[in-house]
């Protein structure tokens, strides 16, 4: 803003002073040849920054006026002085010697433009850094809190009014702290009085995190690393940076990677913010935007990230997804413990209990329990069991009507992998992990458990474990086994005869609805590969081991796909783009696992409307408990 533009808003303004502010934006639009239609908070923006620059201006030119003023009245007396002694160095017949010196003239001064402030960081660059007008987050304040809501907000667009009212109500129903980081679109204007003109929106004032980082607690950062908000793929390239900590990066996509840790520890995580700003990109003349900038809109989410800190090394994670109206669920325990859901609207706080439509949980690998002690766990965590399927879990609690399952039958009793390892086999044969029926006994067993614990009704997604069994069959290699010959040669035959005359019949399935109640099997669905099965306007019947045209799966050819889906088979959760994937039900460390691992319990909840939330279970919770047991004091 300088001040002919300054005079053009004042002279609009007394030419329609009688008109409404609309009529008087819908003029500056034309006038200014804006992009985009200038709102009324814009309008008012506008009008404030120009009387703030005008002010500004009209002093620096009366204080510079008055210091000329002062440097010419001494240079008149100066120059009095002067003539007296050049009347006096002319008449004297003494020896000539230097003549007096002649004043000089002031010239007015020079108001400088820009003030810069100048770092010198230890690498020997110059950075400069200009002042601007945003008033910053009160970190350390905000840093006492235990809930957390981050989002982005980019600098020189408009919020969305309804999403931030949304927020807003979050954080007064949960005390929590909002941070809203900037990304920044192009170059920063910067105005004749040293300030940055371009500005994030005044509703975001005292929320703004800006080029600091900030701990949330030693295992999570908020990074202000500039990222283009164009960025297809924003985190690419950051794995590697150093530490040990989950970072957070402000971007308007979601996006999330675990990278992978030593065996004692939780992976670390990358991800971006989402944004609770209207996507703002170049256009030309025609109101066309390239593709970068097309790309950028297609794919800009509205949303964030709800991060509970539960100690100093602990916290809990969720990304938040706002439908069409800026309206966004979340999950939370209440002070009294109890695990309630949300709706948060412009409008205010609604109970959702009954509005999340499904659950994908991670991949499930039901096993046999070992009859001796092993070095290495196998099966489902019993205490992921009980949070999910328990009396108090996930599915109970918020009384979810469908569950979809990954990789349910683990199949080690028959597993191809184990084949040439001797000493493996010769330990699982001692803690009874060979035996076929014992496996599927206990498979239909688990289903029973947690038919029987909850109302709801499962889908068993098609996953390559499970077609272990058919690969065993298919394979004839019940005919090799060396341990439980004779039980797994008997079953195997009985399994490949039925399969053998019915093309239609499943092993696993036709197994297990033999020992299950009739209403029992009504709330049991087996699905099958190439079944398109959608929950909320989610796909959610791909495991995600299989790609295009035989392949292996990947999240880069589902992204391709461009639905929204929701896949498992990793066992590291993540998202990408469309593409959410869910972690693992399992131990973290199991027998084939050694050494690095990204390995995450966790499951994705799908709400009504479609929008997705992923959780993870650490040690047993997946969100911050405040009736358990007292906390260390957080740091400020």
């Amino acid at each position: 803003m300088n001040v002919s533009n300054y005079e053009r808003v004042a002279s609009r303004w007394n030419d329609v002073h009688f008109a409404s502010r609309k009529h008087l934006a819908s003029i500056l639009t034309s006038d200014f040849n804006l992009e985009s239609p200038m709102t009324q908070r814009r309008l008012k923006a506008l009008e404030t920054r120009a009387r703030a620059f005008y002010a500004n201006q009209l002093e620096k030119d009366l204080k510079a006026q008055e210091a000329y003023d002062k440097q010419l009245l001494k240079y008149e007396a100066d120059m009095v002085a002067y003539e007296k002694k050049m009347e006096k160095f002319q008449a004297s017949d003494a020896p000539k010697k230097q003549a007096p010196t002649k004043p000089v003239k002031p010239e007015f001064p020079k108001i400088p433009n820009l003030e810069e402030l100048i770092d010198r960081p230890k690498n020997g660059n110059v950075e400069l850094r200009y002042k601007h007008r945003m008033k910053l987050a009160n970190v350390s304040q905000q840093k006492k809190k235990r809930v957390h809501f981050v989002t982005s907000g980019q600098i020189g667009a408009d919020g969305w009014d309804s999403l931030w009212q949304s927020i807003k109500n979050w954080g007064a129903h949960r005390h929590g702290a909002i941070w809203v980081g900037s990304s920044t679109y192009g170059t920063l204007k910067i105005a004749e009085d040293g300030v940055i003109e371009s500005s994030m929106d005044e509703m975001f004032y005292g929320h703004i995190v800006l080029d600091k980082n900030i701990h949330l607690n030693d295992n999570i950062v908020l990074n202000t690393m500039r990222l283009r908000p164009t960025l297809r793929n924003p985190i690419q390239g950051l794995s590697s940076t150093e530490g040990n900590a989950t970072e957070v990066y402000f971007h308007p996509k979601n996006e999330l990677q675990y990278i992978a840790q030593t065996s004692d520890k939780l992976p670390r995580a990358k991800l971006t913010s989402a944004s609770c700003t209207i996507p703002d990109y170049s256009r030309n003349k025609l109101g066309q935007q390239d593709k970068t900038g097309e790309l950028a809109q297609r794919e800009h989410v509205f949303g964030g990230w709800v991060i509970e800190i539960v100690d100093d090394k602990i916290f809990h994670m969720r990304p938040i997804v706002a439908d069409k109206n800026g309206c966004f669920y979340d999950i939370f325990y209440t002070k009294r413990g109890k695990l309630v859901c949300k709706k948060f609207t412009p409008n205010g706080v609604e109970d959702a209990q009954g509005h999340v439509s499904g659950i994908v949980t991670g991949d499930s690998h039901f096993a046999t329990k070992p009859k001796i002690d092993l070095p290495w766990k196998i099966g489902t965590c019993p205490k992921v069991w009980e949070a999910t399927y328990g009396k108090k879990g996930l599915i109970n609690a918020l009384q979810i009507p469908e569950v979809f399952m990954h990789d349910t039958f683990d199949g080690h009793s028959i597993s191809h992998h184990n084949e040439k390892e001797a000493l493996l086999l010769e330990h699982m044969f001692e803690a009874g992990l060979l035996c076929l029926r014992s496996e599927l006994d206990n498979y239909h067993q688990s289903y029973a458990s947690i038919l029987n614990s909850t109302k709801a009704k499962f889908y068993d997604v098609a996953s390559n474990h499970p077609e272990h069994l058919y690969r065993w069959l298919q394979e004839e290699r019940y005919n090799n086994g060396k341990a439980y010959n004779n039980i797994n040669k008997k079953l195997g035959m009985e399994l490949f005869l039925q399969a053998a005359n019915d093309p239609f019949f499943k092993p696993l399935e036709g197994y297990t609805r033999k020992h299950l109640s009739t209403e029992q099997n009504e709330r049991l669905r087996f699905l099958q590969r190439d079944e398109d099965f959608y929950c909320e306007g989610i796909k959610v019947d791909m495991h995600g081991d299989l790609g295009a045209n035989g392949s292996r799966g990947s999240d880069t050819q589902l992204h391709n796909l461009g639905i929204k889906c929701v896949v498992g088979h990793r066992h590291t959760p993540g998202i990408r783009g469309l593409v959410w994937t869910v972690g693992t039900s399992t131990h973290l460390k199991v027998q084939y696992t050694k050494g690095l691992s990204s390995w995450v319990n966790t499951h994705c909840l799908i709400f009504r409307g479609g929008q997705r939330m992923l959780i993870n279970i650490i040690d047993g919770e997946f969100a911050w408990n405040p009736t358990k047991k007292p906390q260390p004091k957080l740091a400020a």
